[in-house]
């Protein structure tokens, strides 16, 4: 007969696991729910976050090898929210000559470690100075962000990620955005963050944001505060014109960066915006738009790479359970991560539009969603297909007048890339997971 075992909470399953263990006469391990960031600079000191499942209190920190490396300060305390789960900040002190590359950090308790986790010793770390809001965009963006960054190995690259939080009442507001980067100077277009406040608070215009860059490897830099005033909500872009000229051609156009192709009425117009996840991230995303006579064709890509971070860090702000309950905690990425699809079909409700068909679709074995839609206003068709793959959200959307037929050839060219840009099958289902990893493919 197998026995299961079910536990209400991890700090009461890391409990039974405890008793368990010293019956064995070993040390028992800790996991981690959370480790961020995962690298320190050389010649800085660099605060490592981490969350352990315990009550008990961290007692010291182990890096190893440790040449080069001090921990200089433990502070922290253990679960005690609804979470259950304990943040503690290490604080490592690294050396201008430590060598670079991969430690690994041990914590410990009275009568327990945690398993080691990678931290890598980084050669350098991006600067900036000199963060402040300047004058407001048109259409979809509040207000733009500007700061001067430094990178001495010039790896900052032409659309580093601009991480931000901002405080405007109520829940925080977390998200990273595609920067623009003009010499030393790095603008990002921020949305009215106040709209994406999840608690029904109508805050004022003043937010307290702070904000910091990633270079190309991922290094972070310091981060910095300033104030910013969000006018009225802003409009909705505008409308892509219809182009009633010449019919433009067919053509195979493939994203490397993004790693998906499909097949284009010519070559797609690309603009930036901005996504709002189910749990309230805010994400990168970009548009391809892609006109042909009165029919739009159009794909979506919402960069979800950064949800983990994101959300992760605005768990430590959860209150206690006799304060307030909230739909975030340590684990709720993941959550975001494989609902994507769904959340994304759900927004098409919101249309002036009948919804006639929801179906699974698979396309190159990843798995998806083909949606149709009838618009009320003028009774044209709308075919758009939903899919995740590589921790990117995919949206295709074709509208065509009434009576036109379903645009199979935009539909059924939406393919894959590999890391080399050439376009692959997967030999089995791909279902884009943070706990599953991802199938073999073979190149098409």
């Amino acid at each position: 007969m197998q026995r299961h075992r079910v536990c209400a909470a991890a700090a009461v399953c890391w409990s039974l696991s405890l008793v368990s263990v010293l019956g064995q006469g070993t040390t028992p391990q800790l996991p981690t729910e959370s480790v961020y960031p995962r690298f320190a600079a050389r010649g800085q000191s660099t605060v490592i976050n981490v969350a352990v499942p315990s009550p008990e209190a961290i007692t010291r920190a182990e890096v190893s090898p440790a040449a080069g490396v001090a921990v200089a300060s433990i502070k922290g305390e253990g679960s005690g929210s609804e979470q259950n789960v304990g943040w503690w900040e290490i604080t490592l002190d690294v050396a201008a000559d430590a060598a670079p590359g991969d430690r690994t950090l041990v914590l410990e308790t009275a009568s327990a470690r945690t398993a080691p986790v990678t931290i890598a010793i980084a050669t350098h770390a991006p600067a900036i100075s000199d963060l402040r809001a300047v004058a407001p965009q048109a259409a979809q963006y509040a207000v733009d962000l500007q700061l001067t960054a430094m990178d001495a190995a010039s790896d900052l690259g032409d659309s580093p990620y601009v991480w931000f939080t901002a405080n405007c009442g109520g829940d925080p507001i977390v998200g990273a955005l595609r920067g623009r980067v003009a010499g030393s100077v790095v603008r990002v277009a921020l949305p009215n963050v106040r709209r994406s406040a999840r608690d029904g608070i109508a805050p004022t215009g003043m937010c307290d944001v702070q904000a910091r860059v990633s270079d190309a490897a991922g290094i972070e830099s310091n981060t910095l505060k300033t104030r910013v005033e969000f006018a009225d909500a802003a409009a909705s872009p505008a409308p892509v014109p219809a182009d009633e000229g010449a019919v433009p051609e067919w053509i195979e156009f493939a994203s490397p960066d993004e790693r998906f192709a499909v097949t284009f009425p010519g070559q797609p117009k690309i603009s930036d915006t901005a996504w709002t996840s189910q749990f309230g991230a805010i994400l990168p995303a970009r548009v391809y738009n892609g006109p042909q006579g009165p029919s739009r064709y159009s794909v979506t890509v919402v960069d979800y790479r950064p949800v983990q971070r994101l959300l992760t860090e605005r768990s430590r702000t959860l209150p206690a359970l006799d304060l307030a309950v909230h739909d975030y905690g340590p684990g709720y990425w993941k959550t975001d991560l494989r609902g994507a699809a769904a959340y994304a079909a759900s927004q098409f409700l919101r249309r002036d539009a009948k919804m006639t068909s929801v179906l699974s679709s698979w396309a190159d074995l990843v798995q998806g969603l083909v949606l149709e839609l009838t618009n009320n206003a003028d009774q044209s068709r709308t075919y758009a297909s939903i899919y995740l793959h590589e921790n990117r959200l995919i949206v295709t959307e074709a509208t065509v007048p009434r009576g036109y037929p379903a645009p199979l050839i935009f539909e059924q060219s939406l393919g894959w890339l590999d890391a080399s840009g050439q376009r692959v099958r997967y030999q089995y289902s791909y279902h884009n997971d943070p706990d599953i990893p991802p199938p073999p493919s073979r190149l098409r």
